[in-house]
């Protein structure tokens, strides 16, 4: 059992996965930090734009990548 456990972990699909949840979960911590630290410096004001701009921008990316990953897979399981 420890053995099969371990083939897997050795494989390389098995680092992809882990190094993408790493990522994720940096990302998610790093972002709170931000917004911990921003609100915290900033004045009421400054920070309520901050968030207001964020937002916007939060939503514009959004609907930049609208669809994309779906054209991305499409593209590729015909090449």
């Amino acid at each position: 059992m420890i053995e099969r456990i371990r083939a897997i972990a050795a494989g390389k699909g098995f680092r992809k996965i882990f190094w993408s949840l790493v990522s994720r979960g940096s990302s998610t911590v790093l972002s709170f930090a931000l917004l911990f630290v921003a609100s915290h410096v900033l004045d009421t004001d400054e920070y309520g734009l901050y968030i207001f701009l964020f937002s916007v921008g939060s939503s514009l990316g959004l609907i930049a990548v609208f669809g994309q990953q779906v054209l991305l897979m499409k593209h590729f399981r015909l090449a």
